[in-house]
């Protein structure tokens, strides 16, 4: 444990089971788990989902259909084309909105955890 962590905001995390559930359970830290449901990269219910059922207290937001890439910068219309797979969210993603919600979640919640 590094002191010098006090609380964790994870975004689209992967493979939990490559920990044990026994060195998850002693997290002492507030952590909070951010997804998409539809992460094909690090899909949920191996990654945030799995993490989120070990770790004390930990807090999950699943944002409905979002993708892996749903936390990158909105891309440019040069971005759109040649990074296809990075840049294209599916059809009803708002990436602007989910970054609006991400933040708001993630002020809420260092400003509780680090007081």
């Amino acid at each position: 444990r590094d002191a010098r962590i006090r609380a964790v905001f994870a975004l689209a995390p992967g493979p939990g089971p490559i920990f044990t559930p026994e060195s998850l359970g002693r997290i002492a830290i507030p952590v909070a788990l951010a997804t998409g449901s539809a992460d094909a990269v690090a899909p949920p219910a191996s990654g945030a989902e799995a993490l989120g059922k070990v770790i004390p207290q930990a807090t999950l937001k699943r944002f409905a259909d979002a993708g892996h890439f749903v936390f990158f910068g909105t891309c440019t219309a040069v971005g759109r084309m040649a990074l296809r797979t990075v840049c294209r969210d599916p059809d009803g993603i708002d990436r602007n909105a989910v970054h609006t919600e991400t933040i708001q979640l993630a002020l809420d919640f260092f400003t509780a955890s680090l007081r």
